[in-house]
This record gives structure tokens, C-alpha cells and sequence, in this order.
């Protein structure tokens, strides 16, 4: 077996085998190559463990984990025949002056215990660990326990889980800490919570805090307002003043703190928000540094509250952030937290609690209960099967019918798509393709919405684009005489904050009301609309169809889910998982059965050492 010393000397390690199996780009090889340039004596192992972070920082990865929890170093030391183990790789790289193992080291790359950081990705995942578990060890002693009581119970009053309400537990939790986590399924009532907490906190208060509502995406930001004013109309009789402190519409988070590519934020830790009490929904969707940024822009005492599904799909771009904060999340609490939530609202044995336990614990509460779908309805049933990894059941479940509302189409090639998927396309968007006000078109489009795993070929996104458009003109729905057509739906695929779209808002082209022109409409912060010359736009495409990440966030009656034609490594039971728990009423999986199994039996787990640190 070659040693770390000879290792260069034949580059097995940059073979097109060895490149192709771990996914290397010759991106990964100059990275490599300059850090050999800036030391000369750069051991072998660690040129080979960078060009493999590289590669692993593009697949959303924030580290390279040296002891193979994830299984992948043992494999690739393995096959490139580096000799020695754990400790001796540890020894030769950080002897290499590109490396560093204290925080206020400033090198190119950081090893901490036994994870390799790109030296951006550490300072990222510092800053986040630093400010939740600063919130986290923020206390509001709580004086008057009578009073809190009668807001919670006011605002809280159902019981459930042998009367204990998980969300009066969520409210007690925001009550006395800065930092308060709240997740849980589709349909567990997080927005309702959330705004019968804020009514909770503004009650309590001697001052009215300034609240502000952000989401990662427009239309996450437009579902959170939507709720906010439904949840409102909800909650009863109180002060108007307390009423109206809470707000109706949210922004996306690119919004809030003024980020424009390639410049610095206009929030930062020296112009920090002005908000009291931050509420971030779809949390699942935060990049590692986005929520840095964020971090870095809170002012001192803000509280943060943050909502979403640890179980979806991680972000685009890298790190798993909600997944990490949740990670040792469970019925355990601190003996403060239940000896004070005992002493207001009478003792319960439903915690557990030991001394010495990480000051997360009592920030994070999941609600398990779902008010949308019955636990053992068809859409609950499918997405906790999935969650849980159980192929042969979700086969079963999909293959004997047992639910209306859960159907599953059969599709072994590409010119099955046509005959299989006609009906339901032109059931879906018929109505989409006749709307003359931008009202009911938003509405139309909102009922059905078809995702993909894949972008590229004829089951992925743009293939089934230009499939939606060949059915419906056939069925003349819409003539393709140009790229302009009324009923087009189209999706920003860049931020613009000229025009103030960004990323991931959805628009729909129809004729302008006064000139006849076609024009794109999107919707505004107000709940109205905005209208747009074609021209005027920033990049943007077709979305008949959209991926399961660009769903994230959004809502529909019935969702048609495409599966690939072959097993792909990006298919996996997380975004099946979120692809599912997109519909309200109805779902439909179109695909092969033994790839639909394949990706329900894989999980992505994303190496990433912020877990470790909060939890400690």
C-alpha cells in the first residue's frame, strides 16, 4: 500500500475513475493545486482531503468528517492507498501552515477535532453557532407567573397529549428565552402558534416590541402573511393596540437585511435591525450563510423565533441548519423549565429532565399533532412513511389504492408520459389558461402544481415544461407563437432588487387590461400586484413544473409528482418527503416503482459540526 509520502507520485488519486466515483471537477484539482503553491510541503493527504471537500462543499456538505461517520474518507483513503489512520492523518495536516485548530487562527483551512473546514464555511458556522447559543443562554426571568398563566391560557386554549398543548408549551418556551424553535409537519399549526404567541408576548409587555415577519423565499414570505392575517381574525377579543403591532406581511429574508450581490448587507452587527422579536418561517430552507448574515444583523436582546420541518429537504446551498439545531431536540427539558412550567400550570409528568442538559433543549418544541391530515389518512400515512425510510410499505399503500386522495401512476418510459400524465395536465391548468385577472389566475395556479426531482431531461422539469405546453396546445388551450402567452406561468431564477424580484418568485403573463399588451404579474408585499414588460425582467423560465427545492414553501390542492426514470442520488426519502407534504388534498406519484422504493430507502445526511457545538 502506497503512503502518504508516494501518493503524488502516480496521481491514482486524479484518475478518471477515481474522479468520477467521488465526483470531482477540475475545480477540485486547482483548488489543490494552489494550496500545494502556498506550501510546497503540503502533505499528500491532505491534498486529497481538500480536493474531496472541494467536492463535498458543492453538494451542500460543510466539512469533511475524517473519522467516516458519513462512511466517505475511509473509502476514498482506501481506494487511493493511503496508508495509516485517523491520528496520523491528523498529525500530517496540521503540521501543513495552511491549517489551523484554534478559533482565532486566520488560515485557509481549519481542522476542529476531527472535521476539515474551507476556512469561509467554519467562520460561517461559527457565527451561527455563536448567536443561537447566545439566544439560547438569554434568559426573561419571569415576575408575574398569574398573568402569564391568563394570556397562555387565553390564547392557548386547547388540550392535547394527556392535556398538555404543545403549543402553549412553544408559548412558555418564546416567554422565557430569546431564542425559540418551533417544528413540526405540514398542517401541526405553526404559523397559528406563532401568532398566538406574538399576541402572548405583545400582551405581556410593558412597551410594544417591533415584530418582523421574514421567509427564505417570496412565496414562503406571501404564505407566512396570508396566515398571519387569518390567524389574527382567529384570535379573539384584545387590545387593538396589540392587535395591530402584529404584522400582516412578511419579506424574504434577502429583503430584510438589504442583501444585493456581491455587496455587503445594509444590516449588519454595526447597523443592526431595528426589530425586537425576528420570526423566520421555513427555516429548513436557511443556508449556513444566510443565517449568518442574520446572526450577524440581530441587535443585542432581539428574540429570534424560528419555525419550519426539520425533515425536508435542506437548503440549495450548503449546510443543514435546521436539521442542526434540532438535533438533539427531544421531551428532555432543563429541571428550571419544567419545575417553573409545573409551578404555573400544575405538574405533569409529560417532560423528562436531568442537570447538565445543553440550553437548547428548552428552546426547541415540536408539534406532533397534524390539523390538516388525519394520522391515519392517506397523505399523512404516505408522508410519515416516507420519513421513516419504509419502502415496501409506501409500495403497498400505493399499489392497493388504499386512499383516494393518494394515486399513483405507472410510467416506465418517456412516451408513456403523454397518455399517462394528458388528464391531469389538462384538468390542472385549463382553467389557468382562460383566467383574464391576475386574482384568479394566482388562484388557478395555487390548486395544482407539478414537481420534479430532476431539472434536465424528459422527466425533469424542463422536459415536463414543454410537455404542458404541447398538450395544452393541442387541446387549444394556448398558441406558441411566441414565448408570451397568456396563462404562462414563469419563475425568477435571480435576485433583482431593481425590480424587486428575486429568487423563486412566481409571476403569470396576461394581457394588460388597458393596452391588450401581455404583461408578467407578480405578486406585491401588499397583497396586490405588480406588472411587468417581458422585457423588463430579470432570468427567468417556464414553471408548469417546478424542482421540489423551488416548492419548498408553497402550498397546493393537488400536487403531481414526476419521479425519475432511473435511480439518481439526489432522489432520496427527504425530497420525496417535502415533494408530498406540498399538497393539501391530493397526490399523485407518476414514475417507476422500484426507483420510487430505492429513494425512499436513502437518506442525505450533510457533514456539518454545528449540531456537536450546540448540543454539547
Amino acid at each position: 500500500m502506497k503512503t502518504s509520502e508516494s501518493l503524488g507520485e502516480d496521481s491514482e488519486n486524479s484518475s478518471p475513475e477515481f474522479s468520477s466515483l467521488f465526483r470531482l471537477q477540475p475545480l477540485d484539482d486547482h483548488l489543490a493545486a494552489l494550496f500545494q503553491r502556498m506550501d510546497p510541503k503540503m502533505p499528500t493527504v491532505l491534498n486529497l482531503a481538500v480536493k474531496i471537500l472541494s467536492a463535498r462543499t458543492r453538494e451542500g456538505h460543510v466539512c469533511l468528517d475524517l473519522a467516516g461517520r458519513d462512511g466517505l474518507w475511509p473509502r476514498v483513503s482506501r481506494m487511493a492507498g493511503v496508508e495509516g489512520g485517523l491520528d496520523s492523518w491528523r498529525r500530517e495536516i496540521v503540521a501543513s501552515s495552511l491549517v489551523g485548530e484554534r478559533l482565532e487562527d486566520v488560515r485557509p483551512l481549519m481542522l476542529m477535532g476531527n472535521r476539515l473546514y474551507l476556512r469561509r464555511y467554519f467562520r460561517a458556522e461559527t457565527m451561527v453557532a455563536g448567536g443561537i447559543l447566545k439566544r439560547a443562554g438569554e434568559e426573561f426571568h419571569i415576575q408575574d407567573t398569574a398573568a402569564l398563566k391568563k394570556v397562555l391560557d387565553y390564547f392557548f386554549p386547547e388540550q392535547e397529549n394527556d392535556n398538555i398543548s404543545m403549543q402553549k408549551v412553544a408559548a412558555f418556551a418564546a416567554a422565557g428565552k430569546s431564542l425559540c424553535v418551533i417544528v413540526g409537519g405540514p398542517g401541526t399549526g405553526k404559523t397559528t402558534t406563532v401568532c398566538r404567541l406574538l399576541a402572548s408576548l405583545c400582551t405581556l409587555a410593558e412597551t410594544l416590541p417591533v415584530l418582523v415577519l421574514t421567509a427564505p423565499t417570496g412565496k414562503a414570505a406571501g404564505r407566512l402573511g396570508e396566515s398571519m392575517v387569518a390567524g389574527k381574525a382567529a384570535l379573539g377579543a384584545m387590545e387593538r393596540e396589540v392587535f395591530d403591532a402584529i404584522p400582516e406581511t412578511a419579506s424574504t429574508l434577502h429583503r430584510l437585511l438589504g442583501l444585493a450581490h456581491g455587496r455587503k448587507p445594509r444590516h449588519h452587527k454595526d447597523n443592526p435591525l431595528s426589530a425586537d422579536i425576528v420570526v423566520v418561517d421555513e427555516v429548513s430552507m436557511v443556508d449556513l450563510f444566510l443565517m449568518a448574515k442574520l446572526m450577524d444583523a440581530l441587535k443585542p436582546g432581539a428574540r429570534l423565533i424560528l419555525l419550519g420541518d426539520r425533515f425536508q429537504l435542506a437548503s440549495v446551498m450548503p449546510g443543514s441548519v435546521l436539521g442542526e439545531i434540532c438535533k438533539g431536540a427531544s421531551l428532555e427539558k432543563s429541571e428550571d423549565f419544567i419545575r417553573n412550567f409545573d409551578k404555573i400550570f400544575g405538574k405533569t409528568d409529560f417532560f423528562t429532565g436531568h442537570a447538565g442538559i445543553s440550553a437548547m433543549a428548552d428552546c426547541v418544541v415540536e408539534l406532533t399533532r397534524s390539523w390538516r391530515f388525519d394520522s391515519a389518512g392517506g397523505i399523512g400515512r404516505l408522508a410519515r412513511s416516507l420519513n421513516e425510510g419504509q419502502g415496501t410499505d409506501v409500495a403497498a399503500m400505493l399499489e392497493q389504492g388504499e386512499d383516494s386522495n393518494v394515486l399513483w401512476c405507472p410510467v416506465m418510459t418517456a412516451a408513456e408520459l403523454t397518455p399517462a400524465l394528458g388528464d391531469y395536465i389538462i384538468l390542472g391548468f385549463s382553467e389557468l389558461m382562460k383566467a383574464s385577472t391576475p386574482e384568479d389566475a394566482f388562484a388557478i395556479l395555487d390548486r395544482f402544481r407539478i414537481l420534479c426531482v430532476l431539472k434536465e431531461g424528459p422527466f425533469g422539469v424542463h422536459g415536463i415544461n414543454s410537455l404542458v405546453e404541447s398538450i395544452l396546445e393541442k387541446e387549444g388551450l394556448l398558441r406558441l407563437s411566441g414565448p408570451w402567452y397568456r396563462g404562462r406561468p414563469v419563475i425568477v431564477l435571480r435576485n433583482d432588487p431593481a425590480s424587486g424580484l428575486y429568487n423563486g418568485d412566481v409571476g403569470i403573463t396576461l394581457e394588460d387590461g388597458q393596452s391588450g399588451e401581455m404583461v408578467v404579474y407578480f405578486p406585491s408585499e401588499d397583497g396586490g400586484f405588480r406588472s411587468f414588460n417581458p422585457l423588463r425582467l430579470p432570468e427567468l423560465e417556464t414553471v408548469f413544473a417546478m424542482t421540489v427545492h423551488k416548492s419548498q414553501g408553497s402550498e397546493s390542492d393537488s400536487v403531481l409528482i414526476v419521479l425519475p426514470d432511473r435511480d439518481v442520488q439526489v432522489l432520496s426519502r427527504e425530497i420525496l418527503y417535502t415533494a408530498v407534504t406540498r399538497a393539501r388534498k391530493e397526490v399523485i406519484l407518476a414514475g417507476r416503482m422500484d426507483i420510487l422504493i430505492q429513494g425512499t430507502e436513502r437518506s442525505v445526511r450533510r457533514s456539518s459540526g454545528l449540531g456537536d457545538v450546540l448540543w454539547k
